[in-house]
């Protein structure tokens, strides 16, 4: 049974893989979901259902798990489970800003293997936000642009999740250049701080705290309005593959009254 590719709905960017009955493995699954998350930065495969041992099993046909320096779950098996304990931030449910997974850490695994467990949430909340890096950046004003030439600061709050690097300011780069030869986004945008107090700081090198602040927001409304945004809408079985060198990705606020539970994986 071939597999139909197809543009992800409401969307410019990534890729919707279809089928009319069951794939035949999770070697097959993984290996169409990668390959496609490769060229095309994002792919999606819906109606499926998977245990946590068959999502481990999935992660690890789908190729090399990066290292995890995490403070919480494993490569092959984080649980995004909207955790309501207010001192939990990406497992929690506060919004996270546009960001790359491991900018922090120095990892920026390549993959990052998401499917949805259980899901119900009000319209706008608790979706997962997604932007094409090249698409964005080759509209991208040219004093926007700027920013990118100097390294971003970060203060790192969340001690739960990063707990080798927490109450400390690092210095990162926020571009890289990839073993063959590319370069991504190695980056994360600051939280809006009018809700919670956020899981980590940002500012400029070379730039004064409020001028940093204007230039980090209006860099994050332009990303959200650009044509290369996309936001998701979950709905059980999902399984989205990001390409974590040619997408940055965040999510939007998860509701009390509700549930978000994902699978996450990564691949180095």
């Amino acid at each position: 049974m071939k597999t139909t590719i197809e543009q992800i709905a409401n969307s410019k960017i990534g890729i919707q893989l279809a089928r009319n009955e069951a794939w035949p493995s999770l070697k097959e699954l993984a290996d169409e979901v990668i390959s496609n998350a490769k060229e095309h930065g994002v792919a999606l495969a819906k109606n499926l259902s998977l245990t946590r041992e068959q999502f481990k099993e999935l992660v690890n046909l789908a190729g090399k798990t990066a290292e995890h320096r995490f403070g919480t779950g494993s490569a092959e098996l984080l649980d995004l489970n909207a955790d309501p304990n207010p001192e939990k931030y990406v497992t929690g449910r506060v919004a996270l800003p546009l960001h790359n997974d491991g900018a922090f850490v120095g990892t920026h695994p390549s993959y990052i293997i998401l499917y949805c467990v259980e899901f119900n949430q009000s319209n706008g909340y608790g979706e997962t936000e997604i932007c094409d890096q090249k698409l964005a950046f080759e509209s991208m004003p040219e004093h926007l642009k700027a920013i990118f030439e100097k390294d971003w600061e970060y203060k790192i709050h969340d001690a739960s999740h990063f707990p080798s690097i927490a109450h400390k300011w690092i210095s990162v780069p926020p571009l890289i250049k990839k073993d063959d030869g590319t370069t991504s986004f190695n980056l994360a945008l600051p939280f809006d701080t009018t809700e919670k107090a956020p899981a980590w700081s940002v500012r400029l090198a070379d730039h004064d705290e409020q001028n940093s602040r204007d230039l980090l927001v209006e860099l994050d409304q332009f990303l959200k309005n650009c044509d290369a945004f996309y936001s998701h809408r979950w709905n059980v079985g999902d399984l989205l593959i990001i390409n974590n060198s040619k997408v940055i990705h965040g999510r939007n606020t998860i509701t009390e009254n509700g549930t978000r539970h994902l699978f996450r994986g990564q691949l180095q």
